[in-house]
């Protein structure tokens, strides 16, 4: 990845981008294409590691999950939001441990939502 791109990426960050994206995808949940590009934008955003944790303390990682759930015939949040995840989860961010039981449908105590 080029160094424009991980500066572009934090500038977004540092500008509020991860929490208007996030409350973008929580006020339109019904509309696929915000979701669709939602969860594109946070993939993006995760290809750099400072960022990854700052998508998960701001309820990223739910809201991805959410719009696959809600979603689950589009093609299109199905992708973006399968990309997001292996970002998330094959990092060396240590955030396996959040992303696994959202899509077992756990809470993070190991229960069933």
């Amino acid at each position: 990845m080029s160094s424009l791109v991980i500066v572009q990426q934090v500038a977004i960050a540092a500008k509020g981008g991860i929490e208007a994206v996030v409350a973008a995808m929580g006020a339109h949940e019904s509309i696929e294409e915000v979701q669709e590009q939602g969860c594109g934008a946070l993939r993006n955003l995760s290809l750099n590691e400072d960022n990854e944790m700052a998508i998960a303390a701001k309820g990223g990682i739910g809201a991805v999950v959410r719009a696959m759930r809600a979603h689950r015939s589009s093609v299109g949040v199905q992708e973006q939001g399968c990309s997001f995840l292996h970002n998330i989860a094959w990092s060396d961010s240590g955030l396996r441990s959040q992303v696994i039981p959202l899509l077992l449908g756990w809470d993070y105590g190991g229960t069933a939502q």
